[in-house]
């Protein structure tokens, strides 16, 4: 059974018993270490396009963080918190956990889909990412 493959030189036929041959591993080495090389060439505009998007990531997460309210109960007074947490995008496409206290969870009736939390969480997060910026926190 042999297999047609279209490439740039013309039709070339592949035996799959021959296929992972020696000479299919080299060739697979070799576009590989074209591709490692092509990078490398480019590797200032690709820094440069990781700072752009980043950019764009954190003004985004600065005007509409996606918030997650949490309940949290302290273990002295057995009260009960709610905090919320965002992620803010870092270079290389890492991410920090940016975290915030929200208040008694008594004042939200204890719902963490509570409209009011996540617009409270929305608010207080913006202030806390725009002063940890620049701050330099973040």
């Amino acid at each position: 059974m042999e297999t047609e493959v279209k490439m740039k030189g013309g039709i070339h036929k592949l035996d799959p018993l021959k296929a992972g041959s020696k000479s299919d591993f080299d060739e697979l080495e070799d576009k590989l270490q074209k591709v490692l090389s092509y990078l490398d060439e480019k590797k200032e505009v690709f820094s440069q396009l990781d700072e752009l998007v980043k950019d764009f990531e954190q003004h985004q997460v600065l005007m509409n963080p996606t918030i997650h309210v949490a309940r949290t109960k302290d273990k002295k007074t057995e009260i009960e918190y709610f905090t919320a947490k965002t992620f803010f995008p870092l270079t290389g496409g890492k991410r920090k956990e940016v975290k915030i206290h929200l208040g008694r969870a008594d004042n939200y009736n204890f719902d963490t889909q509570n409209k009011q939390a996540k617009r409270d969480a929305t608010i207080k997060m913006r202030q806390t990412i725009a002063r940890r910026l620049r701050e330099g926190s973040l």
